[in-house]
């Protein structure tokens, strides 16, 4: 019997935490669905009576994979529109665990001798993790099959595609707050209620790459993500997280600004896996030591001097 209660608790803890992911998928799903309802809707208007004979004419196949192809050259429109459609959603469920751990006695505010210098470190520590994360990546692909590659290069050179304000605010405003609200803000703290701290910030940074539906940027989604909870618990504020995000997320989108004007004004020769290698795992060890560099700054300079229970 006590068995069987732990297996339901353990369930309900479960389906708690991945809540959010769902209800996240969810807006997905409606917002896309929803564009392309009126994408035929508004063939069907521009088209009017023709429309029908139309269709009929070209087959709707065409039809389809004409919006499909409208759909993907516009996909950081789409993110966009999703990440202001579910930031407002993610916020009040965030709001309302916030809610509860405060009438519950949960809730502790750190009291730290510098006020806003210490978020100053966070970009330091975010752009040196990028950068440690995508030499990472790159070593990795030399090794897995071409297809996982492929999708990946797929995935590039949609989030690089469009108006560059467009992505600017879907990958460096509207993903780091709606992303941190949903995984760390919500996830997280669901499972570090039950799990701990070290347990919760390995499933949820897991998921977080699973997420990003690929193995190549899902390892490095999962790199960033443990980046992303230490931060969270040194600073003890959603906000600390965001600011990491949206770091990484600039200082990726500049790096692919800079390497494909490189690329377009010299010509790089094909340069072989075996002659990357030793390079890459120099850089990557580097990489790593800047990275560890700046966390044990943040380690000793964020440290609160007194702590503060929240009553309710």
């Amino acid at each position: 019997m006590d068995f069987s209660k732990k297996k339901m608790e353990v369930f309900k803890m479960a389906l708690f935490a991945i809540l959010p992911i769902f209800i996240y998928n969810f807006i997905c799903e409606i917002v896309k669905y929803g564009i392309l309802f009126m994408s035929y809707f508004s063939l069907g208007v521009r088209y009017n009576d023709q429309a029908s004979a139309w269709i009929n004419d070209i087959g709707g196949e065409i039809i389809g994979e004409y919006i499909r192809q409208a759909m993907m050259q516009n996909t950081m429109k789409i993110m966009l529109v999703i990440h202001i459609t579910v930031i407002p959603v993610m916020f009040a469920l965030y709001r309302y665990d916030f809610k509860v751990r405060r009438q519950e006695g949960r809730l502790v505010k750190c009291i730290y001798r510098y006020k806003i210098p210490k978020y100053l470190i966070i970009p330091f520590f975010a752009v040196f993790t990028m950068y440690f994360g995508n030499v990472l990546i790159n070593i990795v692909s030399m090794f897995v099959p071409q297809n996982f590659n492929d999708e990946f290069g797929e995935v590039s050179n949609v989030l690089n595609s469009g108006s560059v304000w467009v992505r600017v605010l879907a990958t460096v405003v509207g993903a780091p707050i709606m992303e941190e609200l949903l995984m760390r803000g919500l996830m997280y703290n669901r499972l570090k209620d039950y799990l701990g701290y070290i347990w919760a910030g390995l499933i949820s940074s897991i998921a977080f790459g699973i997420i990003h539906m690929n193995l190549i940027q899902g390892l490095y989604a999962f790199i960033i993500g443990l980046a992303l909870i230490y931060v969270y618990e040194k600073y003890k504020s959603i906000w600390a997280p965001i600011i990491m995000h949206a770091a990484c997320n600039g200082a990726s989108m500049l790096l692919t600004y800079i390497s494909s004007q490189v690329v377009n004004r010299q010509e790089v020769r094909d340069v072989s896996a075996a002659e990357l290698l030793p390079a890459m795992l120099v850089i990557a060890w580097i990489c790593g030591l800047i990275v560890c560099f700046w966390g044990a700054v943040i380690y000793f300079c964020v440290k609160p001097v007194s702590y503060e229970r929240i009553e309710s």
